[in-house]
């Protein structure tokens, strides 16, 4: 929606007249004959006349200044506008332009310019890191995790060379950046179920993987389902959560191991673990076991 234009003649001739009227006590004191055959009254109006049409003037933008506007905006003193468009066609081609992302200066910048750019499932950003170094914290540096859209392939080093070489234009004077590949953290999740009567324990099983590997997804994840946040801790009452759900499950019994393992360590428990704010689960196959049957 288009901005409104001020209006910038909002006073009439009566307005500018009584507007001088009133300031003569204070400016002029001595002067006292107020009446429209005095000179000085005779003049406040010839001026309020005047000053009326030069405000009629400013309210109207004519075309040449409107183009003179548009070879700014456009930063081309040379720009002309094409015979075959109307003035107002280039001015709104000229606000759209305005309006497209090109500098990348701000996280979300480098997020959507990527986004909007190459096919990939995923980006995050992280400002002050380098994430090609065992200590990440780097001031002046920014990191860009892009998660393919075959999230757990390898990046393609093609792409990622694309991508750099495409924000390089882009990015501030002083401002290195990296494009990195996400570093996922593997979990192992192991539960045993007790159904309700009738039910098939391998197609509760097969429901229950599935459901569990739909909320770790790191394309499709998470509550909101835009992903699993990177840096998002894993919680065993979510997976309480997420197994009751499934249908047949009468209830999760009260022994669920998850352990994670990084890149370079072992496995060790979750309560353990200290998770990087760029980092994403892969999930292992879970292990979910018969534990029997609520008649």
């Amino acid at each position: 929606m288009p901005l409104p234009l001020p209006n910038l003649d909002d006073r009439d001739y009566a307005d500018l007249v009584e507007m001088a009227r009133s300031l003569i006590p204070s400016e002029c004191p001595e002067w006292t004959d107020h009446n429209p055959s005095d000179t000085g009254i005779i003049l406040i109006e010839l001026f309020a006349w005047l000053t009326e049409l030069l405000l009629y003037q400013t309210n109207q933008v004519p075309e040449k200044s409107q183009e003179v506007f548009l070879q700014l905006l456009k930063g081309d003193a040379t720009w002309k506008k094409p015979e075959n468009q109307s003035l107002q066609a280039a001015t709104k081609e000229t606000i759209l332009a305005l309006r497209q992302r090109y500098r990348a200066v701000t996280v979300v910048d480098y997020e959507t310019l990527v986004m909007e750019n190459f096919k990939v499932g995923r980006v995050k950003a992280f400002e002050n890191r380098n994430l090609t170094k065992p200590q990440p914290t780097d001031a002046g540096h920014i990191s860009l995790v892009v998660v393919p859209q075959d999230p757990f392939a390898a990046l393609n080093s093609t792409l990622q060379t694309d991508i750099g070489n495409f924000l390089e234009e882009r990015r501030l004077l002083g401002t290195k950046h990296h494009v990195v590949s996400p570093e996922y953290v593997k979990v192992s999740i192991t539960a045993e179920l007790y159904l309700e009567s009738g039910r098939v324990f391998d197609q509760v099983k097969a429901a229950g993987i599935n459901q569990l590997k739909q909320f770790f997804a790191p394309l499709l994840g998470g509550e909101n389902k835009q992903g699993w946040p990177f840096g998002r801790a894993v919680y065993i009452s979510e997976i309480y959560q997420q197994l009751d759900q499934i249908d047949g499950v009468d209830y999760v019994k009260n022994n669920v191991v998850v352990e994670v393992e990084s890149p370079g360590q072992g496995k060790v428990p979750l309560r353990d673990y200290q998770w990087q704010a760029h980092q994403l689960v892969q999930l292992d196959q879970p292990n979910l076991t018969h534990a029997g049957t609520h008649n």
